[in-house]
């Protein structure tokens, strides 16, 4: 039993901190509905402008085309 609190505490632990470390990502890396986004978010890396779609009302830039084909299948693909 003892076992299983501790993990459960470690787990939350562990929830809190990866929560509080989204929260923390830089504003101008996302896409809003006035500007891109300035990070790829399937490579992390710097976005390429020219290689954008739009999705449910916000522009999504990429650092490659592979990355929007890839970022576009995880959407279809989704349960949302």
């Amino acid at each position: 039993m003892k076992l299983i609190l501790s993990s459960l505490a470690t787990i939350s632990l562990f929830m809190t901190l990866l929560v509080n470390a989204a929260m923390a990502i830089d504003p101008a890396a996302i896409a809003t509905e006035a500007a891109t986004n300035t990070v790829c978010p399937v490579s992390g890396k710097p976005v390429d402008p020219t290689i954008c779609t739009e999705y449910e009302g916000r522009k999504w830039s990429f650092a490659k085309e592979a990355c929007k084909t890839k970022w576009l299948k995880a959407r279809e693909d989704s349960l949302y």
